[in-house]
């Protein structure tokens, strides 16, 4: 019946959401070391520019840094095929977290899918 199939998909939803709501906080959190790792680079280049040494020494090093970065950026297209985005990263992560929470925890995500699928053709009726 309608109440059962949806009983037993509420049960398995509340773990698939928990999964969810879990690797989003581990992407988001990714993401933000990400920016503070940026942040954190460009506040040692001004100090060792204006305070420490000068541009003379570290404008070779700031492009050597920046050029290290296009690579990793590049090497990121070679592994992905596909353009380096905060979106689009943010997301696989997502779902690669996702996806070992469902493995970790022993989530039926197929028996989900087939109760999400057999609720739709009910409610189609």
């Amino acid at each position: 019946t309608l109440a059962e199939l949806e009983a037993e998909l509420e049960a398995v939803k509340v773990d698939v959401d928990a999964a969810a709501a879990r690797a989003s906080r581990r992407s988001n959190a990714i993401v933000f070391g990400g920016l503070l790792t940026l942040c954190a680079q460009l506040a040692m280049f001004m100090r060792l520019t204006y305070v420490e040494l000068s541009w003379d020494v570290m404008e070779p090093i700031s492009y050597f840094v920046g050029v290290f970065n296009a690579i990793l950026l590049y090497v990121y297209f070679m592994v992905n095929k596909r353009d380096f985005s905060f979106d689009d990263w943010s997301k696989r992560m997502q779902k690669h977290f996702w996806r070992r929470n469902i493995e970790k925890k022993h989530i039926d995500y197929a028996k989900y899918a087939k109760l999400m699928k057999r609720l739709r053709k009910h409610h189609r009726r």
